[in-house]
């Protein structure tokens, strides 16, 4: 089963560049379908993840910059 993730924050980012590989490896492991766009004001973006694997993409969001999504 799938679940779709919209998603956004505004927090800032100053780092934003140095998630986007890791982010990337992380959603091409875990088989995640959509963009997700990072920016110094934050992300935003709309997802496709199997259930099961939802929770360590979460988990890699809230690592990011203490989010809470």
């Amino acid at each position: 089963m799938f679940t779709i993730c919209a998603l956004y924050q505004f927090v800032r980012l100053d780092d934003f560049e140095t998630f986007r590989t890791p982010l990337r490896k992380l959603m091409v492991e875990l088989e995640v379908k959509g963009t997700i766009l990072l920016a110094l004001e934050g992300l935003n973006g709309r997802s496709q993840v199997q259930k099961h694997r939802l929770m360590v993409l979460s988990n890699f969001y809230k690592m990011m910059a203490g989010l809470t999504i």
